[in-house]
């Protein structure tokens, strides 16, 4: 009996003692649990919004980026000289004949060029013109912003009133909002890093030219004021190689 008893009372003890050990480890668990999540959910956010953030384009540096607008315009097809002996580069010539800008630039080489002409197709009205100032080979429309979605039709004329005329179409809102939005990334960005306006120019024109958007491209090159050396030499590069001249 005095066997038994203290049997019972051995198991009673470890019983007992077994049940404070499980007690202590659901404690320590939980408590583990507790501070794995507290650690685990910051880095779940960073991680998200890694993946949500846009990567940053990087600063042009050197001519890497100037080399690549280069590169990009001989994927394109060479442009034939026509009619008035000129080669039209922009709008709606080079790549999609769609612009993003509903205020275009203009351009050409050679043709002896007098007069630039804008109107709808079909239409003897004429929406808007101008004069060219001899040697000039660029003309930016500043009037009254094009319609969105609406096709035009521009015209060059040489000195002999002989002209050739070409047709673009000013982009859809919807997909004007979503390059607007895409654009709005690319500067801010760039903007955070001190990069200069010719900088973010180039930025831009290289997405441009990568949605084969040619117009606008050559929009964004050409109107940068006191240009560098090197923008210089990759806007006539570009212009000489659409053209089919050796560079």
């Amino acid at each position: 009996m005095i066997n038994q008893k203290k049997l019972l009372i051995i198991l009673l003890t470890l019983g007992t003692l077994i049940t404070s050990l499980f007690t202590i480890i659901g404690q320590v668990y939980s408590a583990d649990s507790v501070l794995f999540r507290q650690e685990k959910k910051p880095l779940q956010n960073l991680l998200l919004a890694q993946r949500r953030r846009p990567p940053r384009p990087p600063i042009p540096g050197g001519s890497d980026l100037y080399q690549d607008l280069v590169n990009q315009a001989k994927k394109e097809e060479t442009l034939s000289v026509r009619g008035v002996r000129v080669c039209p580069l922009s709008p709606g010539i080079v790549g999609i004949n769609d612009t993003f800008s509903d205020r275009p630039l203009f351009l050409w080489q050679g043709g002896n060029i007098q007069r630039v002409e804008l109107r709808r197709p079909g239409s003897e009205q004429t929406v808007w013109e101008q004069k060219v100032p001899p040697g000039e080979s660029k003309i930016i429309y500043e009037a009254t912003p094009l319609e969105i979605g609406q096709t035009y039709q521009w015209s060059l004329y040489n000195s002999a009133n002989d002209y050739v005329s070409f047709i673009f179409r000013i982009m859809g809102e919807t997909e004007r909002q979503e390059i607007a939005a895409e654009l709005a990334e690319i500067e801010k960005s760039l903007k955070q890093q001190n990069a200069t306006p010719e900088q973010i120019a180039v930025a831009k024109a290289e997405y441009f030219g990568a949605k084969r958007l040619w117009s606008d491209a050559l929009r964004e090159i050409y109107l940068v004021e006191n240009p560098s050396a090197a923008l210089t030499k990759t806007a006539q590069e570009i212009t000489n190689r659409l053209c089919g001249r050796s560079i």
